[in-house]
C-alpha cells in the first residue's frame, strides 16, 4: 500500500503541474516563453502522470475480489487520471473558477464511466487462458482500445461547444494601417440565421477577434462610453466585456488614456491591442450604436 500510495502522491503532482502550466505559469528556468516550450513542459508532466496512473492501478490490491470483478479498480484508477488529463488541457489563463470546474468534473466523469465500461468487458468477457490467449487477447485489445477512443471522442466532441458554421464577415468601418488595425463589422451565421457583432484587432501577422451576441455587443458598448468618458493624460483600464464562444474564451478589456487602448485575449489565438485616437472616437462610436440594433439577443 505504501508503493501505492507513493504512485498516486506522484501522479497528483504531475496534474497539479500540468494544470499551473495550463493556467499560465512560467517557470524561470524557461529561457524563452513561447508556444513550443510551454508543448515541451506539459509533456514533462502529462508523461509521468500517466505512468504513475498506470503504475497505480497495477500497485492497488485486489486478490480479496472476484475474479470477475478485478478489473474494475485498477480500468477506474488510470483512466480517471488519463480523462482528467484532457480536461485540464482544455484550460487556461482566462478561465475562470466555475470553468475549471465544469471541465475538471466532466472530464472525471467520463473517465469513471470508461472504466466501468472497461472493467464491465472484462467481466462479461474475460480473457482466456489456454492456447488461443494471444489471438483472444488480441480482439480483448481492440475491442476495450474501441470503447476506449469513442469515449474520448464523445468528450472532445462535446467540448466544442458550436457546430462549424462557415458563415459571412461584413466589414462595417476599419481603423489604422497595415500594420496595426482595429475593425467593427458583423458575422452572419448559416445555423440558425443569427447576427453577431465582431470586433478584429491585427498586429502585424497577430489578430484576434470577438464574436458577441446583442447583449454582450451592449456590455462593450457600455465599457466603450465609459473610455470615452475618462480621457486623461495617463492610461488605466475602465472595463472588460466576454464574446459568445465559452471553448475560446476571448474577452476584450478598454483602457481610456489619450484615446482608447483596446485589448483582446483568449486561449488559441494571440495577445492583440490597438490604440484608437481621439480623432477616430466619433466614428468608431457611430459604427458600435449603428450595429447594436441588428445583433442576436
Amino acid at each position: 500500500m505504501r508503493l501505492a500510495a507513493f504512485y498516486a502522491a506522484a501522479c497528483f503532482a504531475a496534474l497539479a503541474g500540468l494544470s499551473a502550466v495550463q493556467l499560465g505559469w512560467q517557470p524561470e528556468f524557461v529561457a524563452v516563453w513561447d508556444s513550443r516550450s510551454r508543448l515541451y513542459l506539459n509533456g514533462l508532466f502529462a508523461i509521468p502522470a500517466f505512468l504513475f496512473a498506470l503504475a497505480l492501478s497495477d500497485a492497488v490490491p485486489t486478490s480479496r475480489l472476484p475474479e470477475r470483478l478485478r478489473s474494475f479498480p485498477g480500468a477506474l484508477i488510470f483512466l480517471g487520471p488519463v480523462f482528467l488529463m484532457v480536461g485540464i488541457v482544455e484550460l487556461s489563463p482566462l478561465s475562470d473558477s466555475a470553468e475549471i470546474r465544469h471541465e475538471l468534473t466532466r472530464s472525471t466523469a467520463y473517465g469513471l464511466a470508461t472504466g466501468l465500461l472497461v472493467g464491465l468487458i472484462y467481466a462479461i468477457w474475460p480473457p482466456k487462458k489456454d492456447g488461443d490467449a494471444p489471438k483472444e487477447g488480441l480482439r480483448h485489445g481492440l475491442v476495450i482500445g474501441m470503447a476506449v477512443a469513442a469515449m474520448v471522442l464523445l468528450l472532445l466532441l462535446l467540448m466544442q461547444t458550436r457546430p462549424r458554421d462557415d458563415g459571412k464577415f461584413e466589414e462595417s468601418v476599419r481603423f489604422g494601417t497595415s500594420e496595426a488595425q482595429l475593425v467593427v463589422g458583423t458575422y452572419s451565421a448559416v445555423l440558425g440565421g443569427g447576427r453577431y457583432g465582431t470586433l478584429r484587432i491585427r498586429q502585424g501577422e497577430a489578430q484576434n477577434l470577438l464574436i458577441m451576441e446583442g447583449a454582450e455587443w451592449q456590455t462593450l458598448v457600455e465599457v466603450w462610453r465609459k473610455a470615452q468618458a475618462a480621457q486623461s493624460t495617463s492610461w488605466r483600464v475602465v472595463g472588460e466585456a466576454h464574446d459568445t464562444a465559452p471553448s475560446e474564451h476571448a474577452k476584450i478589456s478598454l483602457a481610456a488614456g489619450r484615446g482608447v487602448r483596446f485589448t483582446i485575449q483568449s486561449r488559441n489565438s494571440p495577445t492583440v491591442s490597438y490604440q484608437l485616437a481621439p480623432s477616430d472616437m466619433a466614428a468608431f462610436d457611430a459604427a458600435m450604436t449603428s450595429i447594436e440594433p441588428s445583433l442576436n439577443n
